[in-house]
């Protein structure tokens, strides 16, 4: 602190005073150890719980003040004037107050036990959100300016300036003149304070009576400038922060000293103007019941003089016992904590309400004080506090009941940030760390001879924690507060911090002396230690035995306990599990052994007692014997005492196992009645067990081990199966059916002892056939029988053969077997006389009877008879042709299903990729795919009957052809009609096809007929088409290319066509090539046509060069157009004779070989003039036209034999008629241009001459 006045004297009342050291460094250090969020509120209640104060208020004020910013007390003083946060209490400070809140490290507080917190250090919370904090108490107004240590930085920079000093804060005490003066120079700076928890205008009219703390919140320019915290505190951060503390405010008041109020109000300028106080939150404790006062007060003293632990045990240890603890220092009070919030101002501030936050917790609170260690720590080292210690533990609203927190709190008499694994709450004067997050360990110094803060921890647990939580749990048994049991502390591993309080609470409870607290919850009330039985949890628990056994032996084990002595209840089983690792138990625990022991010694006087102890007798008893016939059990199983040697022997010795009249009798006086032949005996027979244990079939093997008898005569046996015909036919067919089930159970028991004798089962009557379901539509063989008819073995077949055989023959209802093994069931079967093996022709009559209606049940019946023959066909591929042949003989009838009826083998394709077409070809149907049944199990079967790979050409030609015959030259309905084009549709998209005469397809007036006799397209200008055949129209263009149907000129064509065969067998165009190579290209052309002429005896040649482009409408073929271009034309006086012609087609051989006045070769000469030409013609005579086409591309009806065509005669005179663009220039072209020729001998010419046309085209 430094003071210096003013040269006028003036100054009096008004110091410059504040913290001297350097702070703004060490505050921003500070800061890291309060950055939990509830720092700030915390340390303010903590503040005035140490200061006495009752009643604490949290003032949001949200108030811009714009208009008091003028006259304040310095330039950055202005921008405090805005938003803060208030907090007031009832106490005032003292001179002392003020001088610690200068003091950083709070080591005025050290010397006072009565107090929990260091007021220079954990007031420096506040700095968190503000840099000028202010405190206003009695007549003094404290300012604290960290910034101020360096000259112009200082908030109340002018204040320094006019003390000619840097300084850290202003006190103003306003009972002085210079401290009225203030107030009246910088009215604007205290302006705020008018209205708020009792403030007047004039602050220095009258000394505050309480403590009023103002906190600017930082502005974002501030905390640009900040050299302590760069965080502004926006709205939004006040905001979380009354919500943080909103959430907590249930905790807040309940190990505090002297503070029983808490509120949180908001501050904000009303509509009109005016100051609007809103409260959001408040807190209030109080006294319910003063169960034991703390030393130095009485039950009647008030809630403050009860809470104030830290004051009464200075009192105490201060006292006339010297400092001794004697166990003395104790109180427990319960309290009530009621929180109220106004939802809407809360809303409005960011309080998240929809937390639950209103509350109304009754809480026991038990205080203790520590010794020994503890105590000897401090004293012994400076800093620590008094070795007091709370529990609290929350209570139901009634007060009766407890109801556990879902993890406890540590507290430093206010939460910390530090959760524990306990259900209740711990209360002391913790060691924390740095960070305030957890509580100091202690780690290796200790055993390095260094003290370790972790150290006394660990001893305010073990000691003062451990005796109140002890004393809690005393008074929660003396006051009839039910579930304290549940809330023992659980010792584990993880403990880590509270094992000193875990531990130390085993091994204070867990004890017989004399002193031994009865907290033990037994079936008698609450008993010490001495006077409890305590189960074994790992044996006889509800995680070793499960919830039910284990309630059963809960119960039983209250009968069997001495007198006296009760049975431990509501224990955790993870705390009797500590216990018993830490040895406390001793013989007051009983194993599973010691109970069944006590049980089997006590079983008759129980059994005799009631009949609710006798149900609880023989539910145990059910319970130990499906355990003992365990085979599967591990040596680590908790169950695995069940299964020792001295539980068996116990049993089979005692008399425990109750007959038909509820007489206990040792197992070997009784039947088994696990073996069938027990079924075939009245329930009411006494050499049975009792019904219960009878019919529990879990029992039986362990009965048997125990000695049960089992075995009866196989006479016994015959005669009881008689008895199964007789019941049946007595209307007793559901007993009949019973005993069957019983006996075919006996029978695979004892298949190997009986097994030379099970055949002469074979003929007796005694068991069931399998009937057909109600919604069956199928006529089953059993159908001809009465319900009541049973049947020998020898006339029934298996039941799994039920699909394969059941419409013709008897099949074996298999309930007879569900109490046989199953893996037995065939082999059983087979010895008695069961029929085994399917003949095929049962199975061929089996899918014959059911294909006869479609249904579909008969869908598994055929799909089974598929699989069947299939497997037969893998196990012997040769059976192929039988199946083939066996199925023919049956007619091939349609036996695949559908879903639409029972197709034909030839019909169905199993490639996906076909389409169907029905009602002709079908898809192997998608549901036999997959699911129930994949058409790969029975795809050697459908191979084998005719089901096609995928649809051919073949298969659309065979239905074609079927049509046709099945119409009998009558005309197609529509129907089948659209079915036809679709299948000729399908056929013209596969890349093989046969020939057209092969394939039928419907003519214009819908009949089928072979495509070699329709035609189709639409050549308006042809003439005689009425004798033609027409496709339907509805067959594509497409199609009938593809399918090679003529079109309309070629089908006019064929009957005028002659074919021009080759007589070389060897490709024509090769051989064409190989000839050219011996006649180059040029005047030999000409050379050889003047020699054929010359051959012919022509008189006249005429070479001549047409270059015209001729009609292309009517033509041969649309690729004849190609051909009606420009030409050379040849004509001379002689005509074509037939061997001419031939000779032309033998390329080279020709007519002129046996001639030999003849010079040249026509076959061999002729055919240079492919050298300018790929389809030479000529015309002779007017009555022949030959064509000669190697490619085959442009003649109709030209091919590979015949690669060319002839027209003759009369057929000539039709083909020029309707193709006249081909013969149009037959005379015109003939005829010279200029020609020296008379027109006599032109047309003489005409008449007789041989007129040869070259179209070119392109070199072959």
């Amino acid at each position: 602190m430094s003071s210096e006045s003013e040269s006028d004297g003036d100054t009096e009342g008004a110091e410059l005073c504040g913290q001297s050291e350097s702070l703004t460094r060490r505050l921003r250090n500070i800061l890291r150890d309060y950055s939990d969020g509830l720092a700030i509120p915390k340390e303010l209640i903590q503040n005035a719980d140490d200061a006495g104060a009752t009643e604490v208020t949290l003032i949001y004020d949200s108030r811009a003040n714009l208009q008091w910013r003028e006259t304040v007390m310095g330039r950055r003083m202005a921008g405090c004037q805005g938003p803060c946060l208030w907090a007031h209490n009832d106490a005032q400070f003292t001179d002392d107050d003020f001088k610690n809140l200068l003091s950083l490290g709070g080591a005025t507080k050290e010397a006072q036990a009565a107090k929990v917190g260091k007021f220079g250090l954990g007031f420096n919370a506040v700095y968190n959100l503000t840099d000028v904090p202010a405190v206003l108490s009695g007549c003094q107004l404290q300012l604290l300016d960290p910034h101020g240590e360096t000259r112009g930085r200082g908030f109340l920079e002018e204040i320094y300036r006019k003390y000619r000093k840097c300084d850290t804060g202003l006190r103003l005490n306003f009972s002085k003149e210079a401290g009225r003066r203030m107030l009246a120079k910088y009215p604007h700076q205290f302006a705020p304070y008018t209205g708020v928890m009792g403030c007047g205008p004039d602050l220095g009219a009258e000394p505050y009576p309480g403590t009023l703390i103002r906190l600017p919140l930082r502005t974002q320019e501030q905390a640009g400038e900040s050299q302590i915290c760069q965080r502004a505190y926006s709205e939004q951060e006040m905001r979380d922060l009354l919500d943080k503390t909103a959430q907590q405010a249930r905790h807040l008041l309940l190990f505090t000293q002297s503070v029983s109020s808490f509120r949180l109000l908001h501050l904000r300028d009303g509509l009109d103007g005016s100051l609007q106080t809103d409260t959001l939150l408040k807190v209030s404790r109080s006294l319910i019941k003063c169960f034991r006062p703390l030393p130095g007060t009485s039950e009647s003293a008030d809630l403050r003089s009860q809470t104030r632990v830290l004051a009464a045990a200075a009192e105490y240890l201060a006292g006339d016992n010297g400092g001794a603890v004697d166990g003395s220092f104790a109180g427990q009070l319960k309290l009530h904590i009621d929180v109220q919030i106004n939802e809407t101002e809360a809303k409005r501030v960011g309080i998240d309400t929809n937390v639950a936050i209103t509350a109304s917790d009754n809480w026991l609170v038990s205080v203790a004080l520590g010794s020994g260690e503890s105590l000897k720590m401090s004293r012994q080292r400076e800093g620590l506090s008094l070795p007091v210690a709370s529990v609290a533990v929350r209570l139901s609203a009634g007060g009766i009941a407890i109801e556990p927190v879902n993890r406890g709190v540590a507290f430093c008499f206010l939460p910390l940030p530090i959760e524990s694994p306990l259900l209740f709450h711990v209360n002391a004067a913790f060691a924390v760390t740095s960070s305030r997050r957890y509580l100091e360990e202690a780690t290796m110094d200790e055993a390095e001879g260094r003290w370790h803060p972790g150290r006394w921890n660990a001893a305010l647990l073990r000691e003062a924690a451990c005796t109140a939580l002890v004393s809690a749990l005393e008074r929660l048994t003396a006051e009839n507060i039910t579930g304290a049991p549940s809330i023992w502390p659980l010792l584990e591993a993880n403990n880590g911090v509270w094992h000193p309080l875990i531990e130390g609470f085993y091994r204070t409870v867990f004890t017989e002396s004399d002193r031994a607290p009865s907290i033990f919850y037994t079936s008698v009330g609450w008993r010490p230690l001495a006077r409890v039985v305590f189960l074994d949890e790992s044996a006889l628990g509800a995680t070793a035995l499960g919830f039910e056994a284990a309630n059963v032996v809960h119960r039983l084990s209250r009968s069997l306990v001495p007198a006296g002595s009760g049975l431990a209840e509501g224990l955790a089983s993870s705390v009797q599990a500590a216990a018993v690792r830490l040895n406390l138990l001793g013989h007051r625990l009983w194993s599973g052994e010691d109970f069944v022991a006590n049980f089997l010694e006590q079983l008759n006087s129980l059994w005799d007692s009631s009949d609710d102890e006798r149900h609880l007798c023989s539910e145990f008893l059910k319970f130990l014997l499906k355990n003992l016939s365990r085979e599967d059990i591990a040596p680590q199983d908790p169950t695995v005492w069940l299964m020792s040697e001295g539980i068996r022997s116990m049993l089979k010795s005692s008399h425990f196992l109750p007959d038909q009249s509820n007489r206990l009798c040792r197992v070997s006086d009784l039947l088994n009645p696990d073996c069938a032949a027990a079924a075939l005996y009245f329930p009411t027979d006494s050499v049975f067990p009792r019904t219960d244990f009878k019919e529990d079939y879990s029992l039986r093997p362990v009965l048997i081990s125990l000695g049960l008898q089992s075995q009866i005569p196989f006479d016994h046996v015959l005669e009881r199966a008689n008895t199964v015909s007789a019941l049946s036919r007595g209307n007793r067919l559901e007993d009949a059916l019973k005993r069957a089930r019983s006996l075919m159970k006996y029978l695979d028991l004892n298949q190997s002892e009986y097994q030379d004798r099970l055949r002469e089962l074979a003929s007796v009557e005694f068991l069931p056939a399998k009937r057909k379901p109600d919604d069956c539509s199928l006529h089953w063989r059993s159908d001809d029988y009465p319900v009541t008819q049973l049947f020998a073995p020898e006339v029934l077949f298996q039941s799994k053969h039920e699909t394969l055989g059941s419409l013709c023959q008897l099949v074996l209802d298999s309930c007879v077997l569900s109490n046989a093994n199953y893996s037995a069931r065939e082999a059983l079967n087979k010895s008695i006389g069961v029929q085994k093996e399917v003949p095929r022709e049962m199975a061929w009559e089996q899918l014959r009877r059911a294909t006869q209606t479609f249904s579909i049940d008969s869908r598994p019946v055929c799909l089974d008879v598929y699989e069947h023959f299939s497997k037969l066909l893998i196990k012997n591929p040769k059976l192929a042709d039988e199946i083939k042949l066996e199925f023919e003989g049956l007619g091939s009838p349609a036996i695949v299903y559908s879903d639409t009826g029972y197709l034909k083998p030839h019909q169905v394709s199993l490639s996906l990729k076909d389409r169907e077409c029905p009602p002709y070809l079908y898809r192997l149907p998608s549901d036999l795919r997959g699911g129930y049944f994949s058409h790969e199990k029975c795809l050697p079967f459908l191979k084998a009957i005719g089901v096609l790979e995928k649809f051919d050409c073949t298969t659309y030609c065979r239905v074609l052809e079927e049509i046709h015959e099945n119409k009998s030259g009558s005309a197609l309905t529509d129907s089948e009609r659209k079915s036809c084009i679709e299948l000729l549709t399908r056929l013209s998209e596969l890349s093989e096809l046969p020939e057209p005469s092969e394939i039928f397809a419907p003519d214009h007036e819908g009949f089928l007929v072979r495509c070699s006799h329709l035609c189709f397209g639409s050549v308006k200008w042809l003439s005689k088409v009425d004798k033609l055949r027409f496709a339907h129209k509805d067959l594509a263009y497409g199609v009938c290319e593809k399918l090679r149907i003529p079109d309309q000129r070629v089908q006019t064509l064929k009957k005028h066509h002659v074919p021009l065969p080759f007589g070389q067998k060897e490709e024509l165009t090769t051989r064409l090539k190989g000839i050219l190579q011996g006649y180059p290209l040029g005047i030999e052309i000409f050379k050889e046509l003047v020699q054929n002429a010359d051959d012919a005896g022509a008189t006249r040649l005429h070479f001549i060069n047409d270059r015209r482009n001729l009609g292309t409408e009517k033509v041969l073929s649309d690729e004849w157009k190609a051909l009606q271009g420009p030409a050379l034309v040849v004509v001379n006086d002689t005509t074509f004779n037939d061997e001419d012609i031939e000779g032309i087609q033998k390329l080279g051989v020709g007519s002129k070989g046996s001639q030999p006045w003849k010079t040249g070769q026509y076959g061999i000469g002729f055919n240079c003039v492919y050298h300018v030409t790929d389809v030479p013609m000529f015309l002779s005579d007017n009555r022949v036209l030959c064509v000669m086409d190697p490619h085959c591309r442009h003649m109709p009806h030209a091919n590979t034999e015949s690669p060319g065509g002839m027209y003759k005669d009369k057929g000539l005179d039709e083909v020029r008629d309707d193709f006249r663009d081909v013969l149009m220039d037959s005379k015109s072209a003939m005829r010279p241009r200029p020609a020296p020729l008379s027109l006599d001998c032109l047309s003489e010419l005409w008449k007789r001459r041989a007129c040869l046309r070259f179209s070119r085209l392109q070199n072959l």
